[in-house]
């Protein structure tokens, strides 16, 4: 007897795709859940199964040695109809559906049979966690209710992986933005202006080797003359989450200076700390554009933070700092990549 197909597999199948855990290393949170399985309902198998297209496969496990079996002859495959149930089979010899099966009248002996589905937020049951006995036995509801409570942490597990995963890519698009920019960008602390961080044109453009540019504050490379502006600036920062764009200069290693549009926003540590990521572009660098192009790459490379950070912002487990702020567009333009045109910067 072959297991029901659930009115829903194609979004069941699909979701399972979404999380990304079928084929992956064993997890010590999954291989955890397992084992407090086996040890509170005192069994000898306990498994963490997902049930794909054409097979079953676990997860974690204790006390069974296959890594995965067929789907038409997965007793999970008939707990994923009834997503909201733990499905019991107190004597799989009792059980038409069951007592012929291979696992059942020869190794591992298989008579007794309990799995709580694994559901997503949007209901759909993607496995289960599941504990088996070569003996018949019942299993009482308040058993039920402590696997249904250990199957809850096991999808948990899986969304944390998902999150984890995206948190990776943002990062990664974070890090090859401030890498490959063509204008300076930097983070710093806010509470003392210590430097935290630079990007290899910003090290370039100001001469600095990066241990010398990190022992520094943005204090020591601003002229005195800078000091009442950035002053205001930083007044608009915690009143609004940004500032800028305006013009300044950067004390350079070799004593010369370097003349920027600097736009800046707010952004917060994973320890919450307020920090300061800003763009730097050289106004000297764009030419007969000057400050216009300037402006618009300035904007353009803080924007880019924008966009790759919101996803992250919305996420209830981020731990990357945030950028809290968003440009008032223009009510005639939409904001989007600059495009060159001659030797200005537009938005189209």
């Amino acid at each position: 007897m072959k297991p029901p197909v659930p009115e829903n597999e194609q979004r069941r199948v699909e979701q399972l795709r979404a999380y990304r855990v079928m084929d992956t290393p064993r997890e010590q949170g999954f291989d955890d859940l397992v084992l407090l399985a086996s040890r509170l309902f005192e069994v000898p198998i306990a498994l963490v199964t997902l049930i794909g297209e054409e097979r079953q496969w676990f997860k974690a496990s204790v006390g069974f040695e296959e890594s995965e079996t067929r789907r038409d002859e997965a007793f999970c495959a008939y707990a994923i109809n009834a997503p909201r149930h733990v499905m019991v089979v107190e004597d799989t010899q009792q059980d038409p559906r069951f007592r012929g099966h291979r696992a059942v009248v020869g190794e591992p002996w298989l008579r007794f049979y309990a799995g709580a589905p694994l559901v997503t937020p949007e209901g759909d049951a993607l496995g289960t966690l599941c504990v088996l006995d070569t003996r018949p036995r019942t299993f009482s509801n308040s058993e039920q209710e402590a696997l249904k409570a250990l199957a809850r942490q096991a999808i948990s597990q899986m969304q944390l992986r998902q999150v984890a995963e995206e948190q990776q890519r943002i990062a990664k698009r974070l890090q090859t933005l401030h890498d490959l920019a063509p204008v300076g960008m930097v983070r710093e602390r806010l509470s003392d202006g210590r430097l935290l961080e630079a990007n290899p044109e910003m090290l370039r453009m100001t001469g600095y080797r990066e241990n010398e540019f990190l022992a520094m504050t943005d204090w020591d490379i601003t002229p005195a003359e800078f000091v009442d502006t950035q002053l205001q600036q930083l007044e608009n920062l915690r009143k609004l989450g940004r500032f800028g764009p305006f013009e300044k200069e950067y004390l350079c290693r070799g004593g010369g200076r370097l003349q920027v549009l600097l736009n800046g926003v707010l952004v917060r540590s994973p320890e919450g700390e307020p920090e300061i990521w800003s763009s730097n572009p050289s106004l000297e660098a764009c030419g007969a554009a000057g400050t216009d192009e300037a402006r618009c790459w300035s904007v353009y490379c803080t924007w880019r933070m924008i966009r790759i950070s919101r996803r992250w912002h919305s996420s209830p487990w981020r731990s990357l700092a945030v950028i809290g702020f968003t440009f008032a567009a223009p009510s005639s333009r939409h904001w989007a990549k600059p495009r060159a045109s001659g030797h200005s910067c537009c938005w189209t």
